[in-house]
């Protein structure tokens, strides 16, 4: 009985040591980072002054990552890791500038659900040069 004990234990111990390594060197699932609540955008602020991004209000609101953070599978990335900031980048012509990421992304969403659309309901004013004027993108 106790040499059929033993010849058990030895097989359990088997098994656990192969399913060990069975998952040894595989990726684990990584572990959602955690949602800044606000985060300050201010790559582009010649005219306006930065921009005060509520994002766990947005993630909340959209409940999918990849919504904002496309190109990334979600991983957190910020829009100047692809975006120039330049008004084109003859590397990747067609490539939308940063500023021109930012107004799409954003106020395309704030047309389509309802969001703000005036310049300064996001960006406080600075001093800007004589003969230009705010507008505001039209709602769709």
């Amino acid at each position: 009985m106790k040499r059929f004990s033993q010849i058990v234990f030895a097989l359990i111990c088997i098994v656990f040591g192969f399913a060990a390594l069975s998952t040894a060197g595989k990726p684990t699932k990584k572990a959602k980072p955690a949602v800044p609540e606000t985060i300050t955008i201010d790559g582009l602020s010649h005219w306006f002054g930065p921009v005060t991004f509520p994002h766990a209000e947005h993630a909340d609101m959209t409940g999918n990552c990849t919504t904002c953070h496309h190109h990334t599978d979600g991983e957190p990335a910020t829009c100047d890791t692809c975006h120039s900031k330049k008004l084109y980048n003859p590397d990747a012509p067609n490539m939308p500038s940063l500023k021109v990421a930012y107004h799409t992304r954003c106020v395309g969403c704030h047309q389509e659900n309802g969001g703000p659309t005036q310049c300064e309901a996001c960006h406080a004013r600075k001093a800007l040069p004589k003969g230009v004027k705010l507008g505001a993108f039209p709602q769709k």
